[in-house]
């Protein structure tokens, strides 16, 4: 599959007060339509958010990834154009300290593909890999470290069928993307995995599946459970004659307790419900907001016995706030319900909790401009409530400590030319402008097999190929400019 793929490193103008506490907001504007779908904390204690940018309308066609540190100070961001439009739904930070991000790419024809790429902590570009069909619709929508008694990175999401279907999909990498196992569960419907746990050598998976619903025109909530040879060890589904969907499903207890983050729609309403669950008794208790048109889409394990759930509820003016409910775990009580309102709409993206904190990270939506920021917002647990309605306005008691404004750049298309395209011996580059470029030609694995650097260049510049042997290879094209660098990859044919 050919793809080119466009990467821009970019210096931002950062303005940073410091907080007299531990309450932090950020918003971080690229001036086009921002979408944070992931957040991740890393071990220098800043925070990395994931999702995508591009026009105006949402599901922007860039993959964006911006580094705050733990003052919401700028420190890199990165941009990943591919033939289509390109998102980020997860990621975790690797014990190297490396970032593994997953979602997807659509082709040039319209297709998606799942997408992997690895960054560095200093916001190198490692790698990208594609996975799944490259005829069928497939997206991977969660990250996983792999269970403690194997390797790698645990992945799942939906892989396409050729009868318009969806599967349950499951899959393990290597450090470099390398695939070591693949699984599908599905049936006649769509089914397909959204979130995924591990604690010891055990996997909580959580989704949505229409094929085992106990109404076949209603879709259910998913839960599995595997061990770290994939066995399956448990599985609950149930929506009771409603609509169902995990949303994020995270190990709350020992490694047979899973608490889940779900949807659940009735009579046209859409209900958050949190709940847990323990693979040998099943249910112990689920509790489903009172109010319509709320959505819990985040749940994090905090300390032994609680878990904090994340999302938004809508206010009776039709504004969705975002807010967080924390649980005792054990018996299923309530113990505060947050809301951090403002005047502009929310939807929460990741979250983090620590000892002290609670993090949330997304988009924030500018009123009637059809523009989207991303947010980070840190507040302390407990201390930022009004007693007498639980509501705390971030506009009141948290002021924005930093904003993060993308220096305005165009997203250059590929200016490039390649040819001939197959060739024997000769390959020609047309197009490069930087007097500083660096070329190198990998082959299908991402293995580099030839580097040269350019110090002077023209219009044109010819390689020589004729000692390679016949078959498909990359080359990578890196040019650097002021604070700003693009690596763009064109893919060739070596014939005999």
């Amino acid at each position: 599959m050919m793809r080119t793929l466009l990467f821009i490193l970019m210096l931002l103008t950062v303005s940073v007060l410091q907080s007299q506490n531990e309450d932090l907001y950020s918003i971080v504007n690229t001036g086009d339509f921002d979408e944070g779908f992931t957040l991740v904390a890393d071990e220098s204690g800043g925070y990395l958010i994931a999702g995508s940018t591009g026009t105006t309308q949402p599901g922007g066609s860039t993959v964006y990834v911006v580094k705050l540190d733990d003052l919401g100070d700028y420190q890199w961001s990165l941009s990943f154009v591919t033939d289509g439009a390109s998102r980020i739904n997860d990621g975790i930070q690797t014990a190297s300290g490396d970032f593994i991000l997953a979602g997807y790419s659509h082709t040039a024809s319209g297709i998606p593909s799942g997408l992997v790429m690895r960054v560095s902590a200093e916001g190198e570009h490692l790698w990208t890999e594609y996975y799944g069909s490259p005829t069928l619709p497939d997206f991977i929508n969660s990250v996983s470290p792999a269970s403690s008694f194997s390797s790698g990175y645990v992945l799942v999401g939906e892989q396409g069928r050729s009868s318009g279907y969806s599967d349950a999909w499951i899959f393990r990498i290597g450090e470099n993307g390398n695939v070591v196992e693949n699984y599908l569960d599905g049936g006649a419907r769509n089914d397909g995995f959204t979130s995924i746990d591990v604690q010891t050598g055990f996997y909580a998976v959580g989704g949505f599946t229409k094929s085992l619903s106990p109404d076949s025109l209603k879709t259910a909530c998913y839960l599995k459970y595997y061990n770290f040879e994939f066995d399956e060890v448990g599985t609950y589904i149930f929506n009771q004659g409603t609509t169902c969907k995990i949303r994020d499903t995270r190990f709350i207890g020992d490694q047979a307790e899973a608490g889940i983050a779900a949807d659940w729609e009735r009579n046209d309403s859409v209900f958050a419900l949190a709940a847990k669950y323990d693979r040998s008794q099943g249910m112990q208790w689920e509790l489903v907001s009172d109010s319509v048109q709320n959505s819990w889409s985040q749940l994090r394990r905090d300390g032994t016995f609680g878990g904090i759930w994340a999302g938004e509820i809508f206010n009776e003016f039709g504004r969705r706030e975002m807010a967080y409910q924390s649980v005792e775990t054990f018996n299923g009580i309530v113990d505060t319900l947050a809301l951090l309102s403002s005047e502009h709409d929310y939807r929460v993206g990741g979250l983090h909790v620590d000892d002290s904190t609670v993090t949330m990270a997304g988009t924030r939506f500018e009123n009637g401009q059809g523009m989207g920021d991303l947010f980070l917002v840190r507040t302390r647990k407990n201390a930022a409530f009004n007693p007498a309605d639980s509501l705390y306005l971030i506009d009141d008691n948290i002021s924005i400590v930093t904003t993060v404004e993308k220096a305005k750049f165009a997203v250059q298309t590929d200016d490039y030319k390649l040819y001939p395209n197959p060739a024997t011996e000769y390959i020609t580059l047309e197009g490069l402008s930087s007097s500083h470029a660096e070329l190198r030609i990998l082959d299908v694995t991402g293995s580099v097999l030839r580097v040269e650097r350019l110090t002077a260049t023209g219009a044109n510049y010819q390689l020589n190929i004729n000692q390679l042997p016949a078959g498909m290879y990359h080359l990578q094209i890196i040019e650097s400019g002021q604070n700003q660098q693009r690596v763009t990859v064109k893919s060739f044919v070596k014939q005999r």
